[in-house]
């Protein structure tokens, strides 16, 4: 993203006005999340996303990304369960120039045993 190389990331495509996510299971033991979160460099031209970390059932709300556009979050997640990252479409249509991967780079969250 913006030129920059994430080597443990988490990329999913994107349908157009579909919300994608992935959830993790952090079993009531971390306190701590951070992730930037962007469009892969390799995108069309106008593709985009509104994303976001649910926890539990809270939802967070990170931003509105675009190409060379990421966004950076940082959670407190004492006590939460299970933790999602979504993304929704807010660009295009079904033809070449919109769509392209997020990328989640580098997510890391602080847990204890």
């Amino acid at each position: 993203m913006r030129g920059e190389t994430y080597v443990k990331s988490i990329t999913f495509g994107q349908t157009f006005g579909e919300a994608n996510w992935i959830d993790y299971n952090l079993g009531l033991k971390c306190q701590r999340f951070e992730v930037t979160v962007g469009v892969d460099d390799t995108a069309p031209p106008k593709s985009g996303a509104r994303v976001a970390v649910w926890t539990d059932d809270v939802e967070h709300v990170i931003g509105q990304t675009a190409l060379g556009k990421p966004l950076t979050a940082k959670l407190d997640v004492t006590g939460v369960l299970r933790l999602r990252l979504e993304a929704v479409s807010t660009v295009g249509d079904t033809n070449a120039e919109y769509g392209g991967d997020i990328v989640w780079g580098s997510p890391r969250s602080w847990c204890t045993s």
